[in-house]
């Protein structure tokens, strides 16, 4: 078989698949961008080009074609009015398969996706957008824990302690919610982190619920505590399991309070970077701050 036609068989063996994820990004999308209440031009060709790069998914699927031409009759005017945007995510919800190809947790990642696209797609990032973002973290907190969800977290929450956005931290979270958009054009316009800019924490959850029997844990950094077989010594007693490296059973990375201070998104310890990647690809573990560990014995 000659590779335009094995190309063209997956493209058609998974229609599902791309549809319901094309629509829960789209669905995501639609709230990241009114978050701030403002449809700007930017955000405006940032629809057009979903449209234009699902257009196939159209041609032989009345409900996405009729989804199509909604958002394509929507966006004709320059304005995207409350009830077009409810029309819209109506008809995504008819259009997806029901098929089960997806649970719950994966739609949320997918939305979140979505979500951080729209919000990213105007190269500015405002507290009200900030605002709207927690409250779907909110509205989802059963699926805390999954990449990128607690990431996203971590940093806003930090972000919004002071109410203010800082040109560091508004250019870190560009880098950072710029990973989950497609477009390059978005990509290449960010400016240039700055060596300052590691400086924004964005790797502890928040407020994590830590479990000690049966679990797993591993320390990095330096502690003001003790050494790290006092952490050790904690988890042993309560039941857990205490390791040296990151292993594929690990459920709790701890960080000390006195490590790296440029941990962030694009410098981290070796432990952290790998504990990163994991939770990339699926893994459940969190990394938590050593404070959040003592909260959770006291």
């Amino acid at each position: 078989m000659a590779n335009g036609e094995e190309s063209h068989d997956y493209v058609y063996l998974t229609g599902r698949q791309r549809r319901d994820t094309a629509l829960h990004v789209l669905e995501g999308f639609l709230e990241g961008i009114g978050l701030d209440h403002v449809i700007n031009p930017r955000e405006h060709r940032e629809l057009q080009d979903w449209i234009t790069d699902h257009e196939r998914l159209g041609k032989r699927d009345l409900v996405f074609r009729e989804l199509l031409n909604a958002l394509t009759r929507a966006m004709s005017d320059g304005i995207l009015e409350p009830d077009e945007v409810i029309e819209i995510c109506a008809l995504c919800q008819r259009a997806k398969s029901n098929s089960g190809y997806y649970d719950w947790a994966t739609h949320a990642v997918q939305e979140l996706h979505g979500v951080l696209h729209g919000i990213v797609a105007d190269l500015t990032i405002n507290t009200t957008e900030l605002d709207g973002l927690v409250d779907w973290l909110d509205r989802n907190a059963e699926f805390r824990g999954l990449w990128p969800l607690t990431e996203v977290e971590a940093v806003v929450v930090k972000v919004l302690q002071d109410r203010r956005i800082t040109e560091s931290e508004h250019r870190l979270m560009l880098h950072f919610f710029s990973e989950f958009s497609a477009n390059p054009w978005i990509k290449r316009s960010i400016p240039e982190l700055q060596p300052t800019d590691l400086l924004v924490s964005g790797i502890c959850a928040v407020d994590p619920e830590i479990e000690l029997v049966d679990r797993t844990f591993c320390f990095t950094g330096i502690s003001s505590k003790g050494p790290r077989r006092l952490f050790a010594g904690e988890v042993t007693k309560r039941g857990g399991n205490f390791i040296d490296t990151i292993r594929d059973d690990l459920d709790y990375l701890i960080i000390g309070d006195e490590g790296n201070p440029c941990w962030a998104f694009t410098c981290y310890g070796r432990k952290v970077e790998k504990a990163v990647h994991m939770r990339r690809n699926g893994h459940r573990l969190l990394m938590v701050h050593e404070r959040d560990f003592w909260d959770s014995i006291a």
